[in-house]
């Protein structure tokens, strides 16, 4: 059986508007044993969803206790800067269409992460 430490990190900066910004961090340190790769791999994977939930929970309570909300970046005219452009849309399928998640102003960001891993089994 062999032993390795994994360490995963991530970071992430929020704009919260008025030149005010927001930066969580969140990291990981685990040793894990493991059989073969493909056993080091699953737990690796593993890893890797325990911290982005815990990123997402840290992040959602900074929120929350902060009363605050991100700032969408505009351009002249009140679009935003994720916004498709008319002839953008003619041009997607429905096998190539963006997603809308987090083009609202004032949205909470992490929304559309908490739904993408609401059904996750450890």
């Amino acid at each position: 059986m062999s032993k390795s430490k994994i360490r995963k990190s991530i970071n992430r900066k929020f704009n919260l508007g008025n030149f005010q910004n927001l930066d969580i961090f969140v990291e990981v340190e685990e040793e894990i044993e493991y059989k073969n790769s493909s056993q080091y791999v699953e737990k690796a994977n593993d890893l890797t969803k325990r911290l982005i939930l815990d990123f997402i929970n840290s992040a959602q309570k900074a929120f929350d206790e902060m009363n605050l909300q991100q700032k969408i970046a505009t351009v002249s005219g009140g679009d935003t800067l994720n916004s498709e452009k008319q002839s953008d849309k003619k041009i997607n399928n429905k096998d190539n269409k963006k997603s809308d998640k987090g083009n609202q102003e004032n949205s909470n960001p992490l929304d559309s992460l908490n739904e993408d891993f609401d059904e996750i089994d450890f």
